[in-house]
């Protein structure tokens, strides 16, 4: 979701009829799985802009690598007409939210060392370095479990390849929040 924030307005000099719209404004991306980041844009006549972001950078029309959280960009802009000079200052501010990343999870893999899909692997699973698997059979026995380090399983339980069929796990994003998890299976197939 990309958020907008336009700020709009009009010079009107005293002895000379002269409009000139400038338009502001801050497109803001969310953080979901890499950091966000945020986009300032001037549209109309000006002969001078600088701006300063709320992070210190200057003059830079995207930045990147946004922790969630508020942020705003300070701006001043010049502009001309004859001998009369206009100048206006303006600070925008914008929220960068935070969006949990997406899970790519597969529905089954093959472990038949053909190369071809023989591991079970979590997509953006690094996005959660405190997280935790269980993998389950259809009785209730785990066979399989690791944490905060991610890796591929091979479909092995204490050594040996399982039989085919459908495994029930729970993944925990934050294995110290217990509310916050995904409960599916995954079917091993030859």
């Amino acid at each position: 979701m990309i958020r907008t924030i336009i700020f709009f307005f009009l010079f009107f000099p005293a002895t000379v009829f002269f409009a000139q719209e400038i338009k502001f404004s801050v497109q803001s991306t969310p953080e979901i799985c890499q950091k966000g980041s945020a986009q300032f844009q001037v549209t109309g006549a000006y002969d001078s802009l600088y701006y300063v972001w709320s992070t210190g950078q200057i003059n830079l029309p995207t930045i990147n690598g946004l922790d969630a959280g508020n942020y705003s960009v300070k701006s001043h802009v010049m502009r001309r007409h004859d001998t009369i000079r206009y100048s206006k200052d303006t600070t925008l501010f914008f929220t960068v939210e935070k969006e949990l990343c997406p899970l790519l999870i597969p529905k089954y893999f093959s472990p038949n060392s053909d190369g071809y899909n023989d591991f079970f692997i979590i997509g953006n699973i690094e996005s959660f370095p405190n997280f935790e698997l269980s993998i389950f059979n259809k009785w209730g026995q785990r066979v399989h479990y690791q944490k905060e380090k991610f890796v591929p399983w091979d479909g092995k339980w204490m050594g040996a390849y399982l039989a085919d069929g459908a495994y029930y796990f729970i993944l925990l994003y934050d294995k110290n929040k217990s509310s916050e998890y995904i409960k599916n299976d995954v079917t091993i197939l030859r």
